[in-house]
C-alpha cells in the first residue's frame, strides 16, 4: 500500500491536470472490473487446469504458481486503487484550489471509511446476496459514476 500511494503522489505532481488522471484511473478500474466479471462468466476450468498441469510438469512449485498468478491478476487493480487518494489530494489542492490543511485529513478519513464499508458490505451482504458477478458489476457502475463525477469537476477547476 505504501508503494502505491508513494507512486501515486510522485506521479500526481507531474500531471498538469490531476483531475483528468483521476477520471482515467477510475475508468481503468471500471474497465478492469468489467473484464474480470466477463472472465468469471466464462467456463475457464479446462484452460486453468491445462495451465496448472503445464507449469507443474516443468517443476515449478505450486506455491510459486498460485502466488505468481495472484500477483499477475491483482497488481494493476491494486496499483490503480492505491493511486486514487494521492491523485485526488493533488487535484483538490492544485486544480480545485482547496488550501485548508484539514481537507487532506478529511479525504483520508473518507477513503478509510469507504474501504471499511466496501469490505464489510461486500463480504457480508453483497457477495452472499447477489454473488460475485453482480457484485463486480456494481463495482463497475460505482467506478464509472466516480469517473463521470470527476469529469464533471473539471468545469470547477482552475
Amino acid at each position: 500500500m505504501l508503494f502505491r500511494s508513494w507512486l501515486g503522489g510522485k506521479w500526481a505532481r507531474r500531471f498538469s491536470k490531476p483531475l483528468n488522471w483521476l477520471a482515467g484511473i477510475e475508468f481503468g478500474l471500471a474497465l478492469l472490473n468489467a473484464v474480470v466479471a466477463m472472465l468469471l462468466a466464462m467456463d475457464l476450468q479446462v484452460s486453468v487446469q491445462a495451465f496448472q498441469q503445464l507449469v507443474l510438469s516443468r517443476g515449478v512449485p505450486a506455491e510459486l504458481l498460485y502466488g505468481g498468478s495472484a500477483i499477475a491478476v491483482f497488481t494493476l487493480p491494486c496499483l490503480l486503487m492505491g493511486m486514487t487518494l494521492p491523485v485526488a489530494c493533488e487535484a483538490s489542492q492544485r486544480q480545485l484550489g482547496f488550501s485548508e490543511s484539514r481537507l487532506l485529513s478529511q479525504l483520508f478519513a473518507l477513503n478509510t471509511l469507504g474501504a471499511v464499508a466496501g469490505a464489510v458490505l461486500g463480504s457480508l451482504w453483497m457477495l452472499p446476496v447477489w454473488g460475485q458477478r453482480v457484485s463486480l458489476l456494481i463495482a463497475v457502475g460505482l467506478n464509472a459514476r466516480s469517473e463521470e463525477h470527476t469529469s464533471e469537476l473539471q468545469s470547477l477547476a482552475y
